[in-house]
């Protein structure tokens, strides 16, 4: 990682650390550090975000500073991001290149919502919840709960405002209330994909019911 980082190349980094079967790096708190830190630098955000998933995927990121550099990059990520930048980038193929072949294969019926997750838009949620787990102020907690809604855990949005009204010491930002109302009322409820593709959870019946998760937002 140092190397391709001394020598200019730390965009390649990206391709090499989504590829774990081929390539097998993952990152530690120091290199991941030393990456965040040069996106950071020049205001590469989109790319920084990409490395913070990755850190979220596998797990990492116990480090004070890695959570701190990752919640500035997935922060002005989000901020910066278009619609464009969430859509799915599969291509599809012309018919004539479609080549069918039988196999014989187990055909994989649930989502562990994790690794299964392709969602752009659940991901960056996924990792800006993480980075800012064990939230113990005002402006951390404002995060988690952006991190939410963008994953759409609504149970777990409600939890957090109980939270925040049970202790004096806590207040939500108001960018943050802007925001989450603009994507509660841009959430598109499929309840195909709620039924069927994500696991169980103490939090699925207002998964299920996001017009409720809404209303108790909204309170």
């Amino acid at each position: 990682v140092r190397n391709y980082l001394d020598l200019g190349q730390k965009e390649r980094l990206l391709f090499i650390l989504h590829d774990k079967v081929k390539y097998g790096i993952f990152l530690d708190q120091f290199s991941a550090n030393l990456l965040l830190n040069a996106f950071l630098l020049e205001k590469k955000y989109k790319k920084a975000a990409q490395v913070c998933t990755d850190l979220m995927l596998q797990d990492e990121g116990d480090d004070q500073l890695t959570r701190a550099l990752g919640l500035n990059a997935c922060y002005n990520y989000y901020l910066i991001a278009t619609d464009e930048d969430f859509k799915s980038t599969e291509i599809e193929e012309e018919d004539e290149d479609i080549v069918k072949v039988k196999v014989n294969f187990v055909r994989n019926h649930t989502n562990d919502d994790h690794f299964d997750l392709t969602d752009k838009r659940k991901l960056l949620g996924k990792t800006i919840a993480y980075l800012s787990r064990d939230a113990n102020n005002s402006s951390i907690i404002s995060l988690q709960i952006l991190g939410n809604i963008l994953y759409k855990k609504f149970g777990r949005v409600c939890d957090l405002f109980q939270i925040i009204l049970n202790n004096d010491q806590l207040q939500v930002d108001v960018t943050i209330i802007k925001i989450l109302e603009k994507e509660l009322d841009e959430y598109i409820y499929n309840p195909i994909e709620a039924k069927e593709r994500l696991p169980q959870s103490p939090y699925r019946r207002l998964e299920l019911i996001p017009e409720a998760a809404h209303d108790i937002i909204k309170v």
